[in-house]
């Protein structure tokens, strides 16, 4: 176990500082061995006197439970001259980030701070260590980790921290296998095969073998081109789990192979729709049957019929599915110099969906961002897509009304 809590200082020797109850990061102090479910104090060892605004006082907490990545509203520090504030983890969280806001960084080299979360015994709680891994690669639930402290990926440290994970706490390996296996693939490429076969077969024969299993096998084998092992696990895992994501994957593998016939498609999608019924409509089936009827009215949009068009676009439940139907089919207008005021049309009717989206932005926030994080990226798409609209009407002469929206 020594060899195990030996690895965060090993990791952050040029820029951590211990003290038997503490440790300094760049300009981040905290407890040495923070708890889930206690209050702990931070300090901000930053002048204020140095600071532009309050925001530059502003951090971001982010924390782990098993494969997912959560976020807290932003921190922001009290008064004084060395800023200070008072953190709590959730009782579940296993591992934890900060990410400063703006220009100014928790440490040196501009990677946030992270660390496992202790127990009461003073050591990483069973999860802690994979935890922290997630914040070196883009894997797990979310396919996002690094990307949050704006650090590039390592998975080579990211299979460190899950190894130690494994030899500390061997029964969580089975809720890590995925994440495992996909950075060991992206980390060693094809000498990673053997290793993700022989865990995989063993998997896929094990007693109790659940419907996410055979989608783990599925996934891998698609990366490493095992075509005949994908459809495999694919057509076993549907069979035995009849509304499982593989059951689906089949239904939508099926659907795309009549991609040539619009008739065909729409009865494949009519199948899937009412096999897998949701009135979600962030929902895996949402987002499956929105792109099946995005398809389709592309296929209409390519044979010049732009009111099935928009007949099936008009389906589509996700606002922000429809509106990058719409957007991508103006600019393929565009590009191609045809039926301009129809572009003009659908790329408007893109704007003024991003804007109802935008009015209710909770509803599409991602468990890692904050509200503010969904807002910007909200304001960001939107403003690309004014941007785009803009260019349009530039090249339609409407150069005033092109103005409005390049501000």
């Amino acid at each position: 176990m020594k060899k195990v809590l030996a690895v965060l200082p090993l990791l952050m020797v040029t820029a951590c500082a211990v003290t038997h109850h503490t440790v300094t990061v760049g300009e981040l102090t905290l407890p040495a061995r923070p708890r889930a479910g206690k209050h702990f104090k931070v300090r901000y060892n930053i002048d204020r006197s140095i600071l532009a605004s309050k925001k530059d006082l502003q951090i971001t907490l982010y924390y782990t439970i098993n494969n997912k990545v959560y976020a807290v509203p932003v921190i922001s520090f009290g008064k004084g001259k060395r800023a200070k504030a008072r953190l709590i983890l959730p009782d579940s969280a296993q591992a934890f980030a900060l990410r400063a806001l703006k220009k100014y960084y928790i440490v040196d080299d501009k990677n946030g701070y992270f660390s496992p979360v202790y127990g009461p015994s003073g050591k990483p709680v069973a999860g802690a260590l994979a935890g922290v891994s997630l914040f070196y690669n883009d894997m797990g639930d979310n396919d996002i980790g690094s990307s949050l402290l704006a650090r590039p990926a390592d998975e080579d440290k990211a299979l460190k921290w899950m190894r130690a994970e494994f030899k500390s706490h061997p029964e969580v390996k089975h809720k890590w296998l995925s994440t495992y296996l996909n950075t060991l693939l992206t980390a060693e490429k094809d000498s990673a095969y053997r290793e993700i076969n022989t865990s995989l077969e063993q998997l896929l024969s094990s007693d109790g073998v659940q419907a996410d299993d055979y989608a783990t096998a599925y996934h891998l084998y698609l990366k490493m081109n095992e075509w005949d092992k994908a459809e495999s696990a694919m057509t076993t895992g549907a069979r035995k789990f009849p509304e499982s994501s593989m059951a689906m994957q089949l239904a939508k593998s099926r659907f795309y192979s009549v991609h040539s016939s619009a008739d065909s498609m729409i009865i494949h999608y009519q199948q899937f729709k009412r096999r897998f019924r949701t009135t979600d409509v962030q929902s895996i089936s949402a987002g499956i049957q929105d792109r099946m009827l995005g398809t389709i009215a592309n296929l209409y949009a390519d044979s010049g019929d732009y009111q099935k068009f928009m007949d099936f676009v008009s389906k589509i439940k996700n606002p922000l599915a429809k509106e990058n139907v719409y957007n991508f089919r103006a600019w393929d207008l565009v590009r191609t110099g045809k039926n301009l005021p129809f572009a003009d049309s659908i790329s408007k009717l893109s704007l003024e969906l991003m804007k109802q989206a935008m009015s209710h932005p909770q509803q599409w926030k991602q468990s890692y961002q904050t509200n503010e994080d969904c807002e910007e990226e909200m304001q960001q798409r939107y403003a690309v897509y004014a941007d785009d609209y803009a260019s349009l009407l530039n090249k339609e002469g409407k150069i005033k009304h092109a103005v409005a929206y390049q501000k």
